[in-house]
């Protein structure tokens, strides 16, 4: 939960494609080019449950909740700083955060 916090206010603003990689249905961008808004954990019920919020802040427009989430992976640029958050749910499914860009200064 802390991790995911700390994305978020790190990355809050930034423009993501939010992907779904399912072993039946095959990948799928639910999401592209919008601002992050956030993503959050939920563990009162075991494996946790995981929010992502992307979208303007007045109207988010998707939001991806992925339950009895497996595992988190931080994937890396060759400078070290985060490409992406992949979601694992199991049964063969991901969700991948992929940050597309910094927002720019006003």
């Amino acid at each position: 939960i802390q991790f995911l916090d700390e994305f978020t206010r790190e990355h809050q603003g930034w423009q993501v494609r939010v992907e779904v990689q399912d072993a039946g249905a095959g990948p799928q961008v639910e999401a592209d080019g919008l601002p992050l808004q956030g993503v959050a954990a939920d563990h009162r019920r075991g494996a946790p449950d995981v929010a992502i919020i992307v979208g303007e802040e007045s109207n988010p427009a998707v939001t991806r909740i992925i339950h009895g989430a497996r595992r988190l992976r931080v994937e890396e640029t060759a400078a070290g700083n985060i490409a992406a958050l992949e979601i694992d749910a199991g049964r063969g499914s991901k969700t991948v955060v992929r940050l597309l860009q910094v927002p720019q200064p006003a």
